[in-house]
């Protein structure tokens, strides 16, 4: 699944940065302005799908439209490969509509809270076309090593990305 930006007035924009914030007793979780002030609800729906994420103790927030793309994606074909089908039937079972109030905080689903081990401290990151909602102390150390080793991660993504990127044809694109 390719990620397109999203877009804010006539330019593009992606989710970034991070934010630390508590999940409180009800589960409620603030999104951070500096992340709700990009959404337009008429653009954008006026609620947000809450996931599981890779790996599991993470939670991904898609904006309405976000989502229902990449569910159009994901649309099951009458030959799906079975591991195709049940990564999509459990992927669309875990997926939860969940609408900000007015301070701007969503509910996290028990079940979600659960699922995913999802403790209260957290850090809110923009992951481009979603946001990432992450246990803090993980975030912490992960954020550290790749700092760290950052040239490295940047070497294997490199990698991993060149064979998903079409190559210019020297012979038809001379610059």
């Amino acid at each position: 699944m390719g990620r397109r930006p999203k877009h804010h007035g006539n330019t593009m924009y992606f989710l970034t940065g991070s934010a630390d914030h508590h999940i409180d007793d009800k589960n409620r979780l603030a999104i951070p302005s500096k992340h709700r002030s990009r959404f337009n609800p008429e653009r954008d729906g006026k609620g947000f799908y809450l996931t599981i994420s890779q790996p599991k103790t993470c939670l991904r927030l898609y904006t309405e439209r976000e989502f229902e793309r990449q569910a159009a994606e994901r649309r099951p074909h009458l030959l799906q490969p079975q591991a195709s089908t049940m990564f999509n039937r459990n992927f669309f079972a875990l997926a939860e509509f969940v609408e900000p109030d007015s301070q701007g905080r969503i509910v996290v689903p028990e079940r979600l809270m659960r699922y995913s081990g999802m403790p209260r401290e957290v850090v809110i990151t923009g992951a481009g076309a979603y946001l990432e909602i992450r246990p803090k102390s993980s975030f912490e150390a992960e954020m550290i090593d790749f700092v760290e080793q950052y040239d490295e991660h940047y070497e294997r993504a490199l990698k991993a990305e060149s064979g998903t990127r079409r190559q210019p044809d020297p012979e038809t694109e001379s610059g």
